[in-house]
């Protein structure tokens, strides 16, 4: 990957002293685990398996499972799963054997044939898990094209459970020409994957819904990956939310094995329960960075600052003195990032939640059975609608302040609290 030239604003500097988951759902299918990871009550997320998310309740959501993504809000869930078998027939019968199609292609929303225009884009959008953000669906539509009063677009949600609740939602919500959900259970066959490709090689956007994101890192390499790739490219919009937000960066905390607490990274940063994917998707503004979600709900900050620590002690970031960037989102929330890198906050209805961007180097200590020691990550955070963050300038208009965490400590983070430091205005060209 190139490697890019990086400004800050000078008081950022200053703050361094540098010179310089049953089966879970998400969305509107509401009441549903979601399995993006353990759940928060405030304080630390200890011993609670993450298999997605827990439903979004505003109370401490303990007990659930989680297995990477949380149940999304919205409209509740229309109908049952397609009835009858999946609409894509049996694969050619003189092409190399695929596998048979397991995938559901619920009913297409919206009109029958394909939207045809140049979007305007490209576009992401980086959703934390719990309610869906309406506003951030708005955005699509407005990303995809300016135009008013004429329904363009077509959207197809990706997802490995659950069912198609997001279609009537989405297609609510502004004036796409057409939304559609694709279901692929796990373990997806070629077959599905070819299936699935066909589809979003016709769209202008791409949904992935929460559930399980190792079930998503196991698509990587395939076409059906290389389709959504292709949306992004001719200026589409590519977007998730709790677990089909985790892969959306280039390093991917994938979970396959279970979900890590930030008590048990903190712990061990070598643990069998951190495991990694990288490069599936490969979209400018997400380069060298990983994302959480649930952020400040789960208390995730800890096994965040590993999963950084992690990506350049593996070798996975070039360098002579490598920089990577975490970026945590809280439930309710989004960061929409335009074709200039440019992420703006935004939330859905009373959530107070924030983005969190940490910067940091090399860490002092991390090593398989030993405590984390990572001194002087830059955090800034987003945490009023509209603010900004520019990825490519790595800076933004909330407050900054430098973090510390030594997991030998009773307190690792030394008496500063992670999720609300009042930190610094910081400026962002």
């Amino acid at each position: 990957m190139t490697a890019r030239a990086t400004r800050f604003p000078c008081v950022l500097w200053a703050l361094l002293g540098l010179a310089n988951c049953a089966q879970p759902l998400d969305g509107p299918d509401a009441a549903i685990f979601d399995s993006g990871d353990a759940v928060d009550a405030g304080a630390p997320d200890a011993s609670i398996p993450d298999s997605g998310d827990p439903v979004d309740a505003g109370a401490p959501d303990a007990s659930i499972p989680d297995s990477g993504e949380a149940a999304d809000a919205g409209a509740p869930d229309a109908g049952a799963p397609d009835a009858g078998a999946p609409d894509a027939g049996a694969p050619d019968a003189g092409a190399p054997d695929a596998g048979l199609v397991t995938a559901t292609v619920f009913p297409r929303v919206g009109a029958a044939t394909d939207s045809i225009f140049t979007p305007s884009g490209p576009g992401v959008i980086l959703m934390g898990g719990g309610s869906d953000v309406d506003a951030a669906f708005v955005w699509m539509r407005t990303n995809l094209s300016s135009s008013v009063g004429t329904r363009m677009g077509d959207v197809v949600v990706l997802r490995a459970t659950g069912a198609n609740g997001y279609t009537s939602y989405i297609y609510g919500l502004a004036q796409f020409n057409s939304v559609q959900t694709v279901l692929l259970p796990s373990p997806s066959t070629q077959a599905d994957l070819l299936l699935a490709a066909s589809i979003v090689d016709r769209a202008e956007a791409v949904f992935f819904a929460g559930g399980d994101q190792s079930h998503y890192t196991a698509w990587a390499g395939s076409p059906l990956i290389a389709a959504v790739q292709r949306v992004y490219a001719r200026g589409g919009v590519v977007g998730g939310t709790s677990a089909g937000l985790a892969i959306l960066g280039q390093f991917i905390y994938d979970a396959r094995v279970g979900s890590a607490t930030s008590v048990e990274a903190l712990a061990n940063p070598y643990s069998g329960l951190l495991t990694f994917t990288r490069d599936e998707l490969a979209f400018p503004s997400l380069a060298g960075l990983i994302t959480d979600t649930h952020f400040r709900n789960r208390d995730r900050f800890g096994r965040l600052a590993v999963f950084m620590a992690r990506q350049i002690a593996d070798g996975a970031v070039a360098g002579a003195m490598p920089k990577v960037l975490g970026v945590g989102i809280d439930e309710a929330t989004a960061i929409v990032v335009d074709s200039s890198g440019r992420g703006t906050l935004l939330r859905q209805g009373a959530s107070t939640g924030s983005a969190y961007f940490l910067f940091g180097g090399s860490a002092s200590q991390v090593t398989a059975g030993q405590p984390l020691i990572y001194p002087s990550i830059l955090v800034t955070r987003i945490d009023a609608t509209n603010q900004h963050y520019d990825f490519a300038n790595r800076c933004g208009t909330g407050p900054a302040y430098v973090v510390s965490v030594d997991a030998t400590k009773a307190d690792p983070f030394g008496g500063v609290n992670p999720y609300a430091a009042s930190g610094v205005a910081t400026s962002c060209p």
